[in-house]
């Protein structure tokens, strides 16, 4: 499920910002094409909500480095602004998911922009053996 939600997310930075931003993985400092995307995942819980339901959280963090090394603000300012709105929805295995807890913060050379997705999976039980037949014998007291 991690999986798809990471080619969701690389899937919605394509159709909105094309093949003139390359999107990586992995982080790496050698052989990136800028300006270019990395798409990390952060941290990711699994809990029980209720017998085979489980709620899956995964906090995602897509890093933007810019071409502009001189004065890199505005053109991070643009890219906020076009992120809001391309990871607000995904669609994941043809399920629309809502981003969560969208921000950003950025350094003078990196912008880390921060998303959560969060949502229900079951998972299959796997049936148990059934019992065969049992017989009991009980005494009552006194007879």
């Amino acid at each position: 499920m991690i999986e798809n939600i990471f080619e969701a997310v690389a899937d919605a930075l394509y159709a909105e910002f094309g093949n003139e931003y390359k999107i990586y993985s992995d982080p790496t400092a050698q052989g990136t094409d800028e300006p270019c995307f990395f798409v990390l995942l952060l941290n990711s819980t699994f809990r029980r909500i209720m017998d085979n339901i489980y709620r899956m959280s995964n906090q995602i963090c897509i890093q933007y480095l810019p071409s502009d090394k001189v004065d890199p603000k505005t053109e991070f300012r643009n890219v906020i602004e076009r992120l809001m709105t391309t990871v607000d929805d995904i669609t994941v295995d043809g399920i629309t998911v809502h981003g969560t807890d969208i921000h950003n913060e950025n350094t003078d050379e990196v912008l880390n922009f921060f998303v959560n997705y969060d949502l229900n999976v079951k998972r299959e039980r796997v049936p148990a053996e059934k019992m065969k037949d049992i017989t009991i014998t009980q005494t009552v007291k006194g007879e």
